[in-house]
């Protein structure tokens, strides 16, 4: 009983400070993907200061891809008959584009190592275009390459547009079981083939002031589990063709660098190594015929670097900032938790 009457009186002889109602907390959303954001990066990094760091980038990295995704009002289109060569021209990405050129009246020479394939393809060019010739050959096979060179010559008295789509996937983790063969065969193929192909054709390249054209891939600029032999022979080839644009480029060769994310082809069913966690199909990814025509339009304007879809380049930013962000959500598309 005294001790209920003395509680008004002691509340009473309290400093008016200690009564005030504390701020409330900020409680985040529950499933927010901001709030996880939030909370995750406060988790990795410690300070409010660093999250809001994150987001100004992020506001940044998106106004910049707004900009750069916008139309252009001015094309370079091109008054006479293009003269284009596709190397791994039979499936994919390089098949879509050589309909395309096709269909703009571009002269064309396709290579790759499938000649059923390839003999399909030419008939259906040459539905919409006078000059299509198709070669059989392996971009890892120099002589093959020199005859390549040889028949555009002779068929298109030089090139314009030299485009490197051939490359093999590689989707499983490294192991120690991982034969040599294979990684010997993807960096064959994805690195060492378009270095050939760009020496053999310099020449003529360089002759008409054209565009090398390369299809690259995200994979090589963003890290991610089961993509450690693929990623790495893309990385390979992308510095190596961004350093050979500074030393050409004074003479007039434009080297274009295509970095596309997934893409709606089979080339994900053709992996060496198909340990994929990601289902082997088409369901997801860029349209091919989407992809293929900003491919066409980033040449046409000779651009140097593409990213498809644009808002990579913002996660590739993001990477070289915060790697553990976006390490952090490859391993969670990728199962690696």
């Amino acid at each position: 009983m005294n001790v209920c009457l003395n509680l008004p009186i002691a509340a009473a002889t309290l400093p008016p400070e200690t009564l005030q109602a504390p701020e409330p907390a900020e409680v985040p959303v529950p499933g927010s993907a901001l709030s996880a954001l939030n909370s995750f990066v406060q988790m990795t990094y410690g300070s409010r200061e660093n999250l809001h760091m994150l987001y100004l980038i992020i506001c940044v990295l998106v106004i910049t891809c707004i900009y750069l995704s916008k139309e252009r009002s001015h094309w370079l289109h091109r008054e006479n008959k293009e003269r284009v060569v596709i190397i791994g021209s039979s499936s994919g990405i390089g098949k879509e584009l050589s309909l395309q050129y096709a269909k703009r009246g571009a002269k064309l020479i396709l290579m790759s190592r499938r000649e059923n394939l390839l003999k399909e393809l030419t008939k259906k060019c040459l539905e919409t275009s006078s000059s299509v010739n198709y070669f059989k050959g392996d971009i890892t096979n120099e002589a093959d390459l020199k005859g390549l060179l040889d028949l555009a010559n002779e068929k298109l008295g030089g090139v314009d547009t030299l485009i490197l789509c051939a490359g093999i996937l590689s989707s499983s983790q490294f192991k120690e079981e991982t034969e040599t063969s294979l990684i010997q065969t993807i960096f064959n193929t994805n690195t060492i083939g378009p270095i050939l192909a760009a020496r053999i054709f310099l020449k003529a390249l360089l002759v008409s002031k054209g565009n090398l054209v390369v299809i690259s891939s995200v994979a090589g600029l963003i890290p991610a589990p089961t993509r450690s032999i693929y990623g790495a022979s893309k990385a390979a080839i992308n510095l190596f063709f961004n350093s050979l644009r500074i030393e050409y480029e004074s003479r007039g060769l434009n080297i274009c660098l295509i970095l596309p994310a997934t893409v709606k082809t089979e080339f994900r069913n053709s992996a060496l190594d198909a340990e994929d966690n990601l289902e082997n199909n088409k369901t997801f990814g860029i349209d091919t015929v989407k992809c293929c025509n900003i491919i066409i339009r980033s040449s046409d304007l000779r651009l140097k670097q593409v990213f498809i879809p644009v808002h990579y380049f913002a996660i590739s930013l993001l990477e070289k900032i915060f790697p553990s962000v976006t390490n952090y959500f490859a391993k969670k598309k990728y199962g690696f938790h």
